[in-house]
């Protein structure tokens, strides 16, 4: 494994540590809240925004950068 490879292997673990307890929760709700901004409810109240769109967008006081997700804890 070349050095670009690990460090790109290891940002993904990284991201995915973050989201494996989600593993075993249920999807209860996939939808489109604004224009290229999607979010996945999940049966323990986490949520996970993703921004496809070519601006930030700003929810419960997180911002969701370009093309990228943030994790929303229960109370979001």
């Amino acid at each position: 494994i070349g050095k670009n490879n690990f460090e790109g292997i290891v940002k993904a673990w990284q991201q995915f540590k973050g989201l494996r307890h989600l593993m075993t929760e249920e999807m209860v709700r996939h939808h489109e809240i604004s224009p290229g901004i999607v979010r996945v409810d999940y049966a323990n109240g986490e949520s996970i925004v993703v921004n496809r769109s070519d601006k930030p967008f700003a929810i419960s006081g997180v911002t969701v950068p370009v093309k990228d997700f943030r994790l929303l804890a229960k109370d979001n």
